[in-house]
Order: C-alpha cells, then sequence, then structure tokens
C-alpha cells in the first residue's frame, strides 16, 4: 500500500460514536506466566482434543473435571475474551467460540507453553497462513468460522496484529467482532463521505466498494479503535508495515 501519509478528517458533520472496547479484566486479574505448572501439563496432555472443545450440551464430564480445574488459570481469560465478542446468539458462534478455546489450548500443549508466553509468531502459527492451512491442522473436522474466533482471542489477548502472515481473510468480519457491527458501520459510512470529498469515488463505488471495508477495517484493528477519528498517521504508518 503506497500514498496513505495522513489520516482522514472526519466530517464534522457526522456523530461522534462511543468507543465499544471490548470489557476484559484487568490484567492483574490474569496470572500470565508464560510457563506452564506442572498441573496444567498434566491436563493437557490428558484430554482428548474433542474433550478440549466441551460440548455445552453435555458438559464437563466428572472424569475430566478435575483437569479442567487445573487448566483454570489458562481457560478462564480465554472465555472471558470470548464472551466479550460481538456475534449473533446463535449456537454456531457460540460453539465457534469454544472450539477457538480448544485449539489455544492444544498449541499450549504441543509447545509446552502458556499463551501469555507466545510470541507474534506463535499466534500466527496457530491462525493459520490461510483458512486451508487453519483447517487441515486440526485433529478434528473444524468449521471454517472457528479461525475468525481464534485471531480475535489472540488479537484481544496478545495484541496480536500481524495479518500479514494470515493470507487473505475477512477483515471486516473480524473487526465486527472485536468492536460490534454498529461503531465499524458508522465508521465506513463517515470514511466514504471523506473519500467522496477528496475525490477517490471508485473507492466507494460498487466496482470498488469491496475494497474500503477491508482496508480501513484492518487500519481500526492495527489502532485498537473502531472511531475513525482515533487514526493518525502512526497508524497508517502501522498499516504500511502490515
Amino acid at each position: 500500500m503506497t500514498g496513505l501519509s495522513a489520516a482522514p478528517t472526519v466530517p464534522t458533520d457526522t456523530v461522534a460514536i462511543p468507543i465499544r472496547r471490548p470489557l476484559l479484566p484487568t490484567d492483574s486479574e490474569f496470572d500470565r506466566c508464560p510457563e506452564l505448572r506442572g498441573d496444567e501439563a498434566v491436563a493437557l496432555k490428558a484430554l482428548s482434543p474433542l474433550e478440549m472443545r466441551r460440548n455445552r450440551a453435555r458438559g464437563v464430564p466428572r472424569r475430566t473435571a478435575q483437569h479442567w480445574t487445573a487448566l483454570a488459570r489458562l481457560v478462564e481469560p480465554l472465555d472471558a475474551t470470548r464472551a466479550v465478542l460481538h456475534h449473533l446468539d446463535d449456537v454456531r458462534y457460540r460453539r465457534a467460540g469454544a472450539h477457538a478455546v480448544a485449539v489455544v489450548l492444544q498449541h499450549c500443549a504441543a509447545t509446552g507453553r502458556a499463551y501469555w508466553g507466545w510470541s507474534a509468531w506463535d499466534w500466527a502459527t496457530v491462525c493459520g497462513a490461510s483458512s486451508q492451512a487453519f483447517l487441515a491442522a486440526q485433529p478434528l473436522p473444524t468449521e471454517t468460522m472457528v479461525r475468525p474466533f481464534v485471531i480475535a482471542l489472540g488479537y484481544l489477548l496478545a495484541e496480536f496484529s500481524d495479518y500479514q502472515h494470515l493470507g487473505t481473510f475477512n477483515r471486516l468480519h473480524l473487526a465486527n467482532l472485536v468492536f460490534g457491527a454498529e461503531p465499524i458501520e458508522e465508521a465506513m459510512s463517515q470514511a466514504c463521505v471523506v473519500m467522496e470529498r477528496w475525490g477517490y469515488l471508485s473507492q466507494t463505488s460498487d466496482e470498488g466498494r469491496y475494497r474500503l471495508p477491508g482496508v480501513l477495517s484492518q487500519a481500526l484493528l492495527i489502532n485498537r479503535s473502531p472511531r475513525l477519528q482515533d487514526l493518525s498517521t502512526t497508524a497508517f504508518a502501522a498499516l504500511n508495515a502490515h
């Protein structure tokens, strides 16, 4: 991407939207030790990939309850994070969130490290270089909607945003998951007004309508705010780096 040297000016006649940052527990409430404890390592080894998915209908079987107790330090932040994601109240999304947690736990088991200690490359590896690569790496049949939830977990828990390693994926969907559809739609509307005033009509016409949502969504995600007025030159420099 070239030519992005300054942040757009938001029209003064638009109504500012409220910041809707996900409300996670404060850092002090999380034990961020990057090393696995002995009982955590044992529990991760004992649980199968299917058991890690935690079937909501059947609940946690009694035989594995002690393992989930041992994994509370890892599971509770993941569950708290997926609980603040924005999506329809549909069993498919709830299942995708639970399966995304399982994917993260499986990588903890494979690496012998808690996700608190993962590098950006670790998160990129878990998310996969493409949707196909992600699905092929799973030990069980996995729905395509799981991957965006894994990316969202990395974004919120580890500030992962190295999307250049993830291939093509729907940035708009990820922004909606993280910030909610309403503030993202408002930002898109404001951006269209700005670009039309600048003369970039092709970016808001039917021919170019698919480019703006993806680019702007990535910019908002990298800037960690859904508000167009929060974008700065620094944010666009980071976008160019991606």
